[in-house]
């Protein structure tokens, strides 16, 4: 499926995580998704407590752990969702 949405194509990143590209995946039923999303001092706030937890872990376990989801929504987003 490729989603059709207005954009300058030669800006660089411009089909990142952009509303109308949520939009088109989300209309899909049943269709999950995975989308590449630039950093932003944002969401890099939002990750700190789970990235925190992730440290812990591993410390903990002496092995490689991950943090998954964490709620966000950009400023151009009508609703939140789950990034991880």
């Amino acid at each position: 499926m490729t989603a059709q949405v207005g954009h300058d194509s030669s800006a660089p990143g411009w089909w990142l995580a952009h509303p109308a590209v949520l939009d088109s995946l989300e209309a899909e039923p049943k269709l999950e998704y995975v989308v590449a999303m630039a950093k932003n001092a944002v969401l890099k706030r939002n990750a700190k407590p789970a990235m925190r937890r992730a440290r812990k872990l591993s410390r903990a376990s002496g092995k490689t752990e991950h943090a998954y989801e964490v709620g966000y929504a950009a400023q151009t987003w009508a609703e939140q969702r789950r990034v991880m």
